[in-house]
């Protein structure tokens, strides 16, 4: 079984010359702590007020002591002390503890010095190694089987039905050409530090962000993680999701090296909301949020929610949100629209008075669906769940976007990918509101996605074409 270490770690079969200590159960615990990292460098929007991404910045990473337990056994203390006591590790600590723990979460926060993650010559951060042990490789397979999504009520996973099944397989043929990606970041950083001034902390963590995103590549290509379906917008989450664009540009596929194109939706979450007050659509696609059918036929006909439907379908709604605010740039606007429509009821924010005097009747469709509560839709409460899988209180206003996600996700994985593969179209791969897929089949591929909006009986929306 492979595994990754601190690439300048020392040697460890010499390290535990004269101990009890396994060399292995060294090793799958360093592994673990990488496979840590990698999950914790993807977050993203909301995730970055995470109190878990705070520590993570000082270079902290949280471990679940059910998964040390699994992995190690009960005395897996042991091995954390012998590594603190050789300073290979550190424990975060809090003014009062020397463990310091994190609320509702079961997790020490363990720290490895920077001195271990480099090397002259390289821009890797780990080195593979294997284990051999039977024991700990039996350990492993049994946290695997424990941590493996379930279709329990109590867990933000659900099964995967067999159209993901095929979707993922089609994703652990996607490689990343790491040699020329490497070349790439050597050279980006190598401009931008000459073109900009920065601090030399701000210099490192522009430096270990793009470090952590070859790492992840590489992991991707050696084909070390797994899928999951989240309850709350049924996505498909995989490692290829968490992939930034700046990287996206190396990927192909291992059966086809043909260079990758993508289609994607324009607005593609506001065009969706406008896909709310279709009652065919709401019925066939999402019927739990049915009891938005009994208010939204009041709003349809408003002249301010005709203009917000026509220009969410016409891609050109943020552009239009720009020139209303007087913005700066469009990227201003999207965010400034996504963070109104999808933030509580009671959000007081400048822009957010501005919006409601602007789409009356919009704001008013969109109060209402975030007033619907578990009588209406008896589904939230084993769907809008927080870390440890219990139901979030005062989290109505995520309605609108377990509603919205829920779309999406059906059509494009249920709908337009299981047409893609009904057509002989593979291979590809989707990213919530976009596929990927070879060039040669743009035509194809474009014509495929029209016709699923048409056969729900609905204005398609703007497509985009697009390199990684």
């Amino acid at each position: 079984m492979k595994v990754y270490i601190p690439i300048n770690f020392p040697d460890i079969d010499t390290l535990v010359i004269g101990t009890n200590l396994k060399a292995d159960k060294i090793r799958i615990l360093l592994h673990q702590m990488y496979l840590s990292r990698l999950s914790q460098s993807g977050y993203t929007g909301k995730q970055k007020q995470n109190v878990l991404n705070y520590f993570f910045n000082q270079g902290y990473i949280g471990l679940n002591s059910k998964v040390l337990k699994l992995l190690l056994c009960s005395y897996y203390k042991i091995y954390i002390d012998f590594l603190t006591g050789q300073n290979l590790l550190s424990i975060r600590e809090s003014p009062s503890s020397k463990k310091a723990y994190t609320p509702n979460f079961t997790s020490i926060h363990y720290k490895i010095p920077n001195r271990l993650f480099y090397i002259p010559g390289t821009y890797r951060h780990f080195r593979k190694e294997t284990i051999t042990d039977r024991r700990t490789i039996k350990a492993v397979i049994k946290t695997r089987d424990e941590f493996k999504p379930k279709s329990s009520k109590s867990t933000r996973s659900i099964q995967t039905e067999a159209i993901h099944e095929v979707l993922f397989n089609m994703e652990k043929s996607v490689r990343f050409n790491i040699e020329v990606a490497q070349t790439w970041v050597k050279n980006h950083l190598e401009s931008l530090f000459i073109s900009q001034n920065y601090l030399k902390r701000e210099e490192d963590k522009i430096k270990t962000n793009l470090i952590d995103e070859i790492e992840l590549i590489h992991s991707i290509n050696e084909g070390m993680f797994d899928t999951k379906i989240d309850q709350f917008g049924e996505r498909l989450h995989s490692p290829l999701k968490r992939v930034s664009r700046r990287v996206r540009p190396f990927m192909y596929f291992e059966e086809n090296k043909e260079e990758l194109v993508c289609y994607d939706i324009s607005n593609s979450q506001l065009y969706f909301i406008t896909l709310l007050l279709n009652d065919n659509i709401v019925n066939s696609i999402i019927p739990e949020f049915r009891p938005i059918l009994e208010f939204s036929s009041q709003f349809k006909d408003k002249e301010d929610f005709k203009e917000f439907i026509t220009t969410a379908i016409d891609g050109s709604i943020y552009t239009n949100w720009q020139a209303k605010r007087n913005l700066e740039s469009r990227d201003i606007a999207k965010s400034e629209l996504i963070k109104i429509l999808f933030a509580g009821k009671n959000i007081k924010m400048p822009s957010a008075v501005f919006f409601r005097k602007t789409f009356p009747s919009v704001w008013a469709f969109f109060d209402k669906i975030k007033s619907l509560d578990e009588k209406q839709l008896p589904f939230i409460r084993n769907s809008y769940l927080d870390s440890n899988g219990y139901y979030k209180e005062n989290s109505l206003h995520c309605n609108l976007s377990c509603a919205v996600q829920r779309l999406e996700s059906r059509i494009f994985i249920k709908r337009i990918g299981q047409a893609l593969i009904d057509n002989g179209i593979k291979p590809f791969f989707t990213i919530h509101d976009s596929v990927y897929f070879p060039k040669s089949l743009t035509e194809k591929v474009h014509q495929i996605i029209l016709n699923e909006f048409e056969l729900l009986n609905v204005t398609p929306p703007k497509l985009k074409l697009s390199t990684p």
